[in-house]
C-alpha cells in the first residue's frame, strides 16, 4: 500500500466524529490503516468537516489517500467509507481520478439515493473516464430491477438508454451504459438495442453488447457468444469468455476449452476462470486437461479446477 499523506484529521481518538471503538485486529498491527479508520462511519459534521478540509490536500495526496480508501473498503467488511466517496461526488473534487476512485468506492453501497449520484455523474461530468465509470456501476441497479422504487427505475432505465443509444455519445460511455441495461434484455427495447450494437462496426460497442449479454445471465446468447469467442479481436474474445463464466451454461464449455491456448493471455485467464465458474463434468474434463500439462497458467488452471469440483460435488471440500 503506497503511504499516505499527514493525516487531515486526528488519528481515531475516541471522539463523537471519528468513533474507533471496533475490533479490528489487523488494523491495530498497520497504524497506517488505523489512520484511516478516522474515515468509517462519519457524522454528517464528520462529513462537513472532512470537505472542509479536503481540498486543502495536495492533487496526489488526495488521489493516494482516496487509493487507500478503496482498497480498504474492498478488503474489510468491517469499514465504511460512503459519506467519503459520495462527498467527493456531490461535492464534486476537482480531480477526475479522486472522483472516478469515488464511483469505485461506492460499489458496495446498493441504497437507491446511490443511482441518482451516478446518473448525475453520468449525465453531467466533463471527464469521459468518470462517465463511463458512472455508467458501468449502475448494472447492479439494474440486476434489481424489481426491487427499485418506480420513480428511481423509470429514471435509471431511461437515462441509460438514451445513452446507449446516442450515436454521438462517447464510445466507451456508450459501452458501458449498453452493458449495464444488460440484466433488463427482457425488455424487448433492450434487446433490439443490444442486438444491434452486437452487429456495430465499433468495436467499443460490439463488446459493449456482449457484456450485456453476460450481465442478463441468460443462454439464449449462447450462439453470439460462441462466435464472439472466434473473432479475430482479442478483447472481444476476452469479453466473450466472462460473459460465458457469468451466465455459467455448460453448453460454453467447448467454445470455452477452444481458447484456453490463446495467444492473448488475458483471454486465457478469462476462458480458464469461465470453465472454472461453469462447473460439471466437462469442466472437469477440460481442467483435468490442463492440470497435466506445465505451463505459466497452473495457479489459475488448479484454483478453476478447485471451484468446478465444488460446484459439481457440494460435498467436496
Amino acid at each position: 500500500m503506497t503511504q499516505m499523506p499527514t493525516p487531515i484529521f486526528p488519528e481515531p481518538s475516541g471522539s463523537d466524529e471519528f468513533d474507533d471503538e471496533r475490533e479490528a485486529p489487523r488494523d491495530e498491527q498497520d497504524p497506517q490503516r488505523r489512520k484511516l479508520l478516522g474515515f468509517s462511519d462519519l457524522s454528517k459534521a464528520g462529513t462537513a468537516a472532512f470537505l472542509t478540509e479536503w481540498l486543502q490536500l495536495a492533487d496526489d495526496a488526495r488521489v493516494r489517500l482516496m487509493e487507500d480508501l478503496v482498497d480498504y473498503v474492498e478488503e474489510s467488511v468491517d469499514v465504511n467509507f460512503n459519506r467519503v466517496f459520495r462527498a467527493v461526488l456531490t461535492e464534486p473534487d476537482p480531480l477526475p481520478a479522486v472522483r472516478q476512485l469515488a464511483i469505485e468506492g461506492l460499489w458496495e453501497d446498493d441504497r437507491q439515493d446511490v443511482v441518482q449520484i451516478m446518473l448525475d455523474a453520468l449525465t453531467g461530468d466533463e471527464d469521459i473516464d468518470v462517465r463511463a465509470a458512472a455508467a458501468g456501476s449502475l448494472v447492479r441497479f439494474t440486476a434489481l430491477d424489481h426491487e427499485l422504487d418506480p420513480a428511481v427505475r423509470a429514471s435509471l432505465f431511461d437515462v441509460l438508454f438514451e445513452t446507449a443509444g446516442d450515436t454521438s455519445e462517447n464510445a466507451l460511455v456508450r459501452r458501458r451504459a449498453i452493458e449495464s441495461l444488460g440484466p433488463l434484455a427482457h425488455d424487448r427495447r433492450v434487446e433490439q438495442l443490444m442486438l444491434a450494437a452486437y452487429a456495430d462496426d465499433d468495436q467499443a460497442i460490439a463488446c459493449g453488447a456482449v457484456g450485456a449479454m453476460g450481465f442478463s445471465a441468460e443462454s439464449r446468447w449462447i450462439p453470439e457468444l460462441e462466435r464472439a469467442m472466434k473473432s479475430d479481436d482479442a478483447e472481444m474474445r476476452y469479453v466473450a469468455a466472462v460473459a460465458a463464466g457469468t451466465i455459467a451454461d455448460s453448453d460454453l464449455v467447448p467454445a470455452l476449452a477452444s481458447i484456453v491456448d490463446d495467444e492473448d493471455g488475458e483471454v486465457r485467464y478469462a476462458a480458464i476462470a469461465a470453465i472454472g465458474q461453469i462447473g460439471g463434468q466437462g469442466a472437469l474434463r477440460v481442467l483435468r486437461n490442463l492440470r497435466e500439462r506445465d505451463g505459466e497458467d497452473d495457479e489459475l488452471v488448479e484454483a478453476a479446477f478447485e471451484e468446478a469440483l465444488l460446484l459439481t460435488d457440494p460435498m467436496y471440500n
